[in-house]
């Protein structure tokens, strides 16, 4: 099996038909080893991209029913929790630079906080219905704190060194975050900053881009939103984001825009209410770095605030 899905570009010349039978033979390989996983999620990035979504949906099935079952692993609990969310992860990053890299742009030469989203050229609706597999997977299965930690600073350190993402893989880190942290009050404290990063470029990137953003745009902002309002840490870093780079002199009547609808977002109404002190901040910065030409802005923004930390 690793001979074979190590022969780059062999298996996804296969028919699909061929491709699920090939598949089939992973149930009959009695231990998953570490490279079989990595090389198995590397198949189903391409899979999911080339071909279609069903081989690499089915992937991703064997590989949860297997890494679960007690009796075909010799292995401890934790290690093979360790390989299936690693397993996962492979899935949701892939080749996660194939839109854009982290060396493209150095931070000197742009924002620290923004991440810029790119169209990755992938087919959107087969990647989307992968990382639903992925999320039913993960979100069915229970971990021990120690390796949601480990993915956590997994995380922290592909997303610290990001500049650009294809908004396929921002997708799949977002709805990823979302699942390992589904019963819980807080997102994983490691992956804060980082991760305020990404769901502040995602409220810049969707609202830039409004209505023409697509599915993966609309999910990405629901995601964020729902991420956003689990997590009163996450909410604030990205408030303070917004005051931050405002403060940068960077596209203040963007993020003036982007803030406003912000507040009006029903979906984070009581989750906004309960950080009055970030947004009275963060309306300060924004109000103070705009011009006398953008008075009308300045009005709405505190007109804002007070209607909204107002509301009963």
């Amino acid at each position: 099996m690793v001979t074979l899905l190590g022969s780059e570009g062999v298996l996804t010349q296969l028919s699909s038909l061929s491709q699920r039978r090939f598949a089939e033979l992973l149930w009959q390989v009695p231990t998953l080893s570490p490279q079989l996983l990595g090389l198995v999620g590397e198949w189903v990035w391409s899979t999911g991209g080339r071909v279609n979504s069903s081989v690499a949906s089915y992937l991703v099935e064997i590989v949860h029913h297997k890494l679960l079952r007690k009796k075909e692993s010799s292995i401890s609990e934790a290690d093979r929790a360790t390989q299936y969310l690693i397993f996962m992860l492979t899935v949701v990053l892939g080749n996660a630079h194939e839109g854009g890299d982290k060396d493209t742009t150095s931070p000197s030469e742009c924002s620290s906080a923004v991440i810029s989203l790119v169209d990755s050229g992938r087919d959107m609706e087969q990647r989307i219905k992968i990382i639903d597999v992925v999320c039913e997977c993960v979100r069915s299965t229970y971990f021990s704190d120690q390796v949601l930690e480990l993915t956590a600073h997994t995380l922290q350190a592909f997303l610290e060194g990001v500049h650009h993402l294809a908004v396929d893989v921002a997708l799949g880190i977002l709805c990823f975050l979302q699942c390992i942290s589904s019963g819980v009050s807080e997102v994983p404290r490691h992956v804060v900053p980082p991760l305020a990063r990404l769901c502040y470029s995602v409220l810049m990137w969707a609202w830039q881009l409004g209505s023409g953003g697509g599915v993966a745009t609309t999910r990405c902002c629901l995601v964020t939103k729902q991420l956003l309002k689990q997590s009163p840490s996450l909410l604030v870093s990205v408030l303070e984001l917004f005051a931050s780079e405002t403060e940068e002199g960077r596209g203040v009547r963007e993020i003036s825009d982007c803030f406003l609808s912000l507040l009006d977002s029903t979906e984070l109404n009581l989750a906004l209410r309960g950080c009055p002190v970030a947004i009275a901040e963060t309306a300060a910065a924004i109000s103070g770095a705009l011009t006398e030409a953008e008075q009308d802005l300045r009005v709405r923004i505190n007109f804002s605030v007070r209607r909204f930390c107002s509301r009963p």
